[in-house]
């Protein structure tokens, strides 16, 4: 059985690929344009969806309980990318981190916390700490 999610468009002239991650004991964690899914592993069908006000990229980290995710919006001067966790109690941001200028896509993390992606502009890898913490 196939259940319908949400679109995957941003914007009507912007769309972003569907990420799935975090498969646990019992769930999978999706993004789909503006929207977060959770998705019960047994029975196919979503748990719960959250609405975001920005475009969610990629799912980072994911466990049962949470995914943390790297969202974009489109501004006048171009794009920035966030991060925002979502658990049970909703969306939450995570200014630890800041906004980076422009579309920050394939993000990893580290076990350390760090996140790394690849800034095609430098040409050079990015690690992003937590602000005020030492690298």
């Amino acid at each position: 059985m196939v259940e319908p999610v949400a679109d995957n468009a941003c914007a009507p002239d912007w769309r972003v690929p569907v990420d799935v991650r975090g498969r646990g004991e019992d769930r999978v964690w999706v993004t789909t344009g503006r929207h977060v899914v959770s998705i019960d592993l047994a029975s196919k069908r979503p748990l719960r969806v959250w609405d975001l006000d920005v475009c969610a990229l990629r799912i980072v980290m994911a466990d049962r309980n949470e995914a943390t995710i790297v969202a974009a919006s489109r501004e006048d001067s171009g794009y920035s990318s966030r991060f925002l966790r979502i658990d049970k109690q909703g969306v939450h941001e995570l200014p630890e981190y800041g906004r980076i200028a422009g579309l920050v896509a394939d993000v990893v993390a580290d076990r350390y916390g760090r996140l790394w992606w690849y800034d095609r502009a430098s040409g050079a890898f990015v690690c992003r700490t937590p602000l005020g913490q030492a690298e």
